[in-house]
């Protein structure tokens, strides 16, 4: 579900999954939280796959946002404009740093 890699000095985690639903919500928050705490506390999460978020999906990404605060930072790229518009709709984009592409989003975290 989940595939990371060194990007710079910034830890790139690619989400392979077209869809953050019900359906695999729980698996996706125990991998990711398993990342943040095998020492994960400063990366990027690279959407370009999700095609599909549901309020399952954006709960994990709270929780991860939750888990984070004031040891470490997150931040997403890549959104397709469908999940665009429903972080829109949620207002999660006011939560949670979002930015058009992998670069800039890594450029932001390395500063």
């Amino acid at each position: 579900m989940l595939q990371t890699r060194k990007h710079g000095d910034v830890q790139v985690v690619l989400v392979k999954e077209s869809r953050l639903d019900g359906a695999n919500s729980e698996l996706f928050k125990e991998q990711l939280f398993q990342f943040v705490d095998q020492g994960g506390d400063k990366f990027v999460l690279n959407l370009s796959n999700v095609e599909f978020i549901d309020s399952k999906g954006i709960g994990v990404l709270v929780s991860v946002h939750k888990k984070l605060m004031g040891s470490g930072t997150c931040c997403l790229c890549d959104l397709k404009l469908n999940v665009r518009k429903i972080f829109s709709i949620s207002r999660i984009d006011r939560l949670l740093h979002i930015y058009p592409t992998e670069d800039e989003a890594v450029a932001a975290l390395e500063s």
